[in-house]
């Protein structure tokens, strides 16, 4: 429908509190990237698995915070509407514009578009 949909899990420690309702005001600065879960992080990851209906022309985007916390939807949206060319210079132009707006962590995309 030309419209971004953002399929994610966030394992943090806010998020995991605000999941169990416990109220977290105040607690974003100190607390806001303590990851619970990470590749790398322990042996016994748990991933999140999710279904989504992908259909010809869709463009599938899988990314760490480090894209979204650096964009926000309408910027990556915008960028996805107007890179037609390849998934890999989809990834570039992400990364790049997230580079340019001092982007303070890691940042990994990838994209496939659906034929």
């Amino acid at each position: 429908s030309g419209r971004l949909k953002r399929i994610f899990t966030q394992d943090s420690y806010l998020n995991e509190l605000s999941e169990r309702r416990f109220d977290i005001f105040g607690l974003e600065e100190t607390w806001g990237r303590v990851m619970t879960q990470a590749l790398g992080l322990k042996l016994d990851v748990k991933p999140h698995i999710t279904h989504a209906d992908v259909r010809k022309g869709h463009r599938v985007i899988v990314c760490t915070d480090g894209l979204t916390t650096s964009l926000d939807d309408s910027q990556i949206e915008q960028t996805i509407i107007n890179n037609h060319d390849s998934p890999y210079m989809l990834c570039e132009q992400l990364i790049s514009i997230a580079n340019q707006n001092s982007a303070d962590d890691n940042i990994t995309v990838v994209a496939a578009y659906v034929k």
